[in-house]
């Protein structure tokens, strides 16, 4: 029989990884207004701006050489950890996966899935840190606000934070070898 909690985990580190992987992959981890004609938004991957004249005009190019971002160490390190989150909550559906289908009675499956998720928010909530405390070099001094992409990346974070308290208390209350 399969536990309510855990496909309730299965289902919530499916959301995480979904919500996770828009806001990770979006151009919209900050938007700049820079007067009334031009406005910039940036994310991980990709800066975009746009020219307001009677008709809008985006270019985009990648965030990397933007500032030589590409060269700063920071950046590196937010873009990796990002991708360690990414790749550890996928390696956690498969294992919560696992458990639901293949290893129903191995204690051993549900661990590692507990580990990973774990694992995901913890490079997640590193490259959210990295990324704020050095905006100031991709803002340029002009006001900024965090926008959409960013955000999501916070709520697909919490939302494994939240399967991962349920594995938790699967591990703990349901039946296992």
């Amino acid at each position: 029989m399969v536990s309510k909690i855990l496909m309730i985990s299965f289902i919530l580190i499916l959301a995480a990884l979904l919500v996770y992987v828009i806001g990770f992959s979006t151009s919209h981890f900050i938007d700049i207004e820079q007067a009334s004609s031009r406005s910039y938004h940036g994310g991980l991957w990709v800066r975009c701006e746009t020219l307001h004249s009677k008709i809008d005009l985006t270019t985009c190019q990648d965030t990397a050489e933007f500032f030589n971002l590409g060269d700063r160490a920071w950046f590196k390190a937010c873009r990796a950890t990002s991708i360690l989150g990414l790749i550890f909550l996928f390696v956690a559906i498969i294992c919560a996966g696992l458990k639901l289908l293949a290893f129903k009675e191995k204690k051993d499956v549900l661990q590692a899935a507990i580990g990973m998720t774990f694992g995901a928010v913890v490079f997640i909530l590193a490259a959210v840190i990295v990324f704020t405390q050095n905006v100031e070099e991709v803002a340029v001094g002009l006001p900024f606000d965090y926008g959409f992409s960013f955000a999501l990346t916070i709520v697909g974070m919490c939302i494994a934070v939240i399967a991962g308290v349920f594995m938790v208390v699967e591990c703990f209350t349901g039946v296992h070898e």
